[in-house]
Order: structure tokens, then sequence, then C-alpha cells
């Protein structure tokens, strides 16, 4: 299965605060991997004006994951493209319209994937969103996705985002994605692996995630959408296999994310601690993700 993977433009953790935003509640999905996919939302910017809300989204657009290929900005129309994954020619469109709603910006974006081509629901959404932050107020958009990585902490007045789960895992708590945003950069040994641990966080924290909710072998497909080629991610490399008395409906807490090494430029190798919060019961996996050729992160264990 190919993928276009929005992963490059996300902030360096999963929590970032959109759940209550208009670019949450109108996210709208249609299709399916075999005709192909549209993704769409929409958001009124208050108080903004549309030329200042285009030349922001546009440059947003630009520097994170896209080609933009052409742009009006009297119709407010940004036409932008990403190539899928592995060389396989197709591209992936994005078109983002502004209009004026009086002394306000309405903006719609519209992300299609052709046949046979993948992308991540959670990835689109934040990106999405970003990008509305952006053409808002140029703060979060514009900052979040090349922010300093926090040495072992994340701001206090940035929640998680509360996620449906997919089938066959357990629902992650707000509490439990912050400890995974806290822990992926506390460890890490020095400057070099540091910087290679930020550009893979996006890909780490959401698969993380998923590593520390499955609970049934049903769920192993959304682990598969973040496996390289030729991977054999296995359905025992996660917390839950190593317990005997949790309750499968609730999420392992991570405790610790170690062992950091980077064989490569391009690849990293790391260890993984689980808590049962219920019954105290201890696990841990280890596991290898490597840059791929178009510089998405996937996993290979």
């Amino acid at each position: 299965m190919k993928r276009a993977i929005l992963l490059t433009v996300l902030a360096y953790s999963a929590s970032s605060v959109f759940a209550a935003e208009p670019c949450m509640d109108n996210f709208s999905a249609s299709g399916n991997v075999f005709i192909g996919k549209t993704y769409k939302t929409n958001a009124v910017l208050t108080g903004i004006n549309k030329q200042d809300a285009f030349t922001r989204a546009m440059a947003f657009t630009a520097e994170n994951g896209f080609t933009v290929l052409k742009t009006d900005k009297d119709a407010g129309v940004i036409s932008a493209a990403q190539s899928s994954s592995y060389g396989s020619g197709k591209v992936v469109p994005l078109n983002i319209t502004l209009a004026e709603s009086g002394a306000d910006t309405r903006i719609n974006l519209n992300y299609t994937t052709p046949l046979g081509v993948l992308s991540p629901e959670d990835a689109i959404k934040k990106h999405f969103c970003l990008t509305v932050a952006a053409a808002g107020d140029g703060t979060r958009g514009a900052s979040a996705p090349h922010a300093p990585m926090a040495q072992g902490s994340v701001s206090q007045t940035t929640q998680p985002v509360r996620r449906s789960s997919p089938r066959g895992y357990a629902a992650i708590t707000p509490e439990q994605q912050q400890a995974i945003a806290n822990e992926i950069p506390k460890v890490v040994p020095n400057d070099n692996i540091r910087q290679i641990v930020k550009d893979a966080t996006p890909t780490l924290s959401v698969y993380l995630e998923r590593l520390s909710c499955l609970a049934e072998e049903a769920g192993l497909s959304a682990l598969l959408e973040y496996a390289a080629p030729g991977a054999r991610i296995s359905y025992w490399n996660r917390g839950m296999a190593y317990v005997q008395y949790h309750n499968k409906a609730a999420c392992m807490t991570i405790t610790r994310i170690h062992a950091w090494n980077a064989p490569a430029l391009n690849a990293l190798q790391f260890e993984v601690t689980y808590k049962a919060d219920d019954s105290g019961e201890i696990g841990k996996t280890q596991h290898e993700i490597v840059r791929q050729p178009d510089g998405v992160w996937l996993f290979t264990k």
C-alpha cells in the first residue's frame, strides 16, 4: 500500500490543542482506499483580513511538505500538491480557498488521496488545523512544525487531544498522551541523536500511542500504517503483550523511552517501558524507525 503521509508537517508532540476548534469539528472524510478519499474542513477566521490570511496560509503550505502549484490572491485560491511515498508517481492535491465573510475570512481545505494512497487521518487533521492557525494569527501554525524540542517537558498549558480509538484499541487518556510527549526527548544521549529524534517525533508520538493501546489483533492494521516497506511488525511487540491482569479496555502508560541509538543518520533504535496503571505490571518493547527516501519516518520493527 502506498502512502502520502503528512507527518513532516506536525508539531513535535501529539498533544496540540485542536479538539474543540472548528477545524476539528468541521472535519469530514469520504471515500476509501480503493476509490480514493477526500478530506475536508473549514473555519471562520474572526477579524482576519483575507489577504493577510492568504499570505500566511500559502507560506505555511510551502514550508511544510507541499509544492505550491498555483495561486490566485484575489480569488483566494491556493493549489498545492504532495508527492506520494516510494516513488509511485502519484501526487496528492491540497486545495485551500479563502473568502471574505463580512469582517472575517472563511477558509476551506480539501485534501484528496487517489486510489491506492493512504494517509493517516490524525496527521491530516493536524495539518489542517495548523494551516488554519497559521492563516488566522500566524503564531501556532507558523511556529509549531519547527518549534524547539522541549528537554524533558511540555508546556502545561498545552493539553493533549482526546482521540477516537481505532478498532482493537483502548482509548488513550490525555495524561497518557502527555507522558509520551514528555518521555520522547527526556533521555536522548547527545545532540546528534537529539536532532534525529526531533525529526522523527511526529511519527514516534502517534505510533507509541498505538503501541500502548493495542488490545486486540484486529487493531494491527492501524499500526501497519506506519510500517516501512517489507517490515514485519509483530502483534506481540507491544505493551499489552506482557501483562496478564491489566484491564485491556485501558491503555498502558509509557513510563520510559530510552536506550536511543542511531546506527545511521536516517535510523533510530530505542526501547520503551510500559506500566499498567491498574495492576502495576511492566512491559518492554524494542523498535527501529528509518527515514524513507521521501523523508517520511516509518518503522522496521
